[in-house]
């Protein structure tokens, strides 16, 4: 494959939500680091799980990050939603993980995890790159003949 294949919906969502939504799971994941708490990965797995799903509207990042959108003004451009649900799957797997290594007493490993849910977060946050079209293109795709 030459070019990057992302999942796509007639759903849109401005950029600024993800990327707002990305720095609080960056925040959070730092607070998990500096002050290990099961509280961190399980507010994650649940927040992941809702927006998995496509019920953002219950997700308190969402809302966090719908807020502070509206009130600072900073919208963005309109882009498709199905890339970000994606990535929130992906988010939902690491935060399972993380969950479970963590309180099965694998704190290295949680941690090393969340190392890796953050790099991608931040990924997103910082340069608005989605590591989840990549894996989508190369991982999801050639199994997925149809």
């Amino acid at each position: 494959m030459n070019q990057l294949i992302c999942p796509i919906s007639a759903d849109k969502v401005y950029d600024a939500i993800p990327r707002i939504v990305a720095l609080s799971v960056v925040v959070l994941l730092v607070v998990f680091a500096i002050k290990p708490t099961i509280l961190v990965p399980l507010f994650l797995l649940v927040d992941f799980v809702l927006r998995s799903f496509e019920k953002g509207e219950y997700s308190l990042l969402t809302i966090v990050a719908t807020k502070i959108s509206s009130f600072t003004n900073i919208k963005g451009v309109q882009i498709n939603k199905a890339p970000k649900v994606f990535a929130a799957r992906l988010g939902l797997i690491f935060s399972l993980l993380i969950f479970v290594t963590y309180l099965l007493g694998f704190a290295q490993l949680s941690f090393a995890l969340a190392l890796v849910l953050g790099f991608c977060a931040g990924l997103e946050l910082v340069f608005n790159f989605c590591l989840g079209c990549y894996i989508y293109t190369y991982l999801i795709l050639p199994f997925n003949k149809n």
